[in-house]
């Protein structure tokens, strides 16, 4: 039987587990290699994808990675447009409190979930305050690597940064910051599998907390990965 391919393997299937992410990335690795052609995005693709960045209450690691699905895929969407749209970039930010919130909630998957800054400059907006820009945030969940070029951090986010760097003397404290290099991992490539993906991740935590009967997150409708 020929294997199928991430796309194809994306549409048939109605949920994902999160232990689907390796097969997830082992499938991407594979079309990559096979230089298969950049999956097409279209306005209804972007729109869904700024609804979930609006809107989502990010408070698990499926909500995490459907968050950065969103975000690679508008990052995508703008690289290829006449007129680009980089207002998006205001979200990036969020992930690393996220990050921080997500292995609070459950401190079972801490060992899944890192970031690192790279090109790393401070700014000072006000007295005592320094701001972090980085040439390249890298936000690794479950082996899959979403990376983001020029990013700016707000001054609570760079305070977030800064102690998961240099964390307080805690033994039950672990750090989210971990060195790592880009793997080369091209996902902007396959921006909607990953998000509809993203989303039947995200389907079934709903499902299995009884949450919203049609499945809606705030304006998200899942039931739109059905059509």
């Amino acid at each position: 039987m020929e294997e199928l391919s991430l796309q194809e393997w994306v549409e048939k299937a109605y949920s994902f587990g999160l232990r689907d992410i390796k097969e997830l990335k082992e499938k991407i690795i594979k079309d990559q290699a096979c230089n298969i052609e950049k999956e097409y995005i279209d306005e209804s693709d972007c729109e869904l994808a700024k609804t979930i960045v609006d809107n989502l209450d990010v408070d698990s690691m499926r909500k995490l990675f459907l968050y950065c699905s969103a975000l690679n895929l508008l990052n995508s969407y703008a690289k290829d447009s006449k007129k680009p749209d980089y207002s998006f970039k205001k979200y990036i930010e969020n992930i690393v409190e996220y990050c921080v919130k997500v292995v609070e909630n459950d401190d079972k998957i801490k060992d899944q979930i890192s970031f690192c800054i790279q090109d790393v400059r401070f700014i000072n907006k006000a007295k005592n305050n320094k701001q972090l820009i980085a040439g390249l945030f890298i936000v690794n969940l479950a082996g899959i690597q979403f990376s983001f070029h020029h990013i700016s951090f707000s001054e609570n986010a760079s305070r977030i940064i800064s102690e998961q760097i240099c964390p307080a003397f805690d033994k039950e404290k672990t750090s989210l910051y971990k060195k790592q290099e880009w793997e080369g991992i091209k996902l902007q490539r396959i921006a909607p599998s990953l998000i509809e993906f993203a989303i039947k991740l995200v389907k079934a935590e709903l499902q299995n907390e009884n949450e919203h009967v049609k499945l809606r997150i705030n304006d998200i409708d899942f039931d739109k990965s059905e059509s």
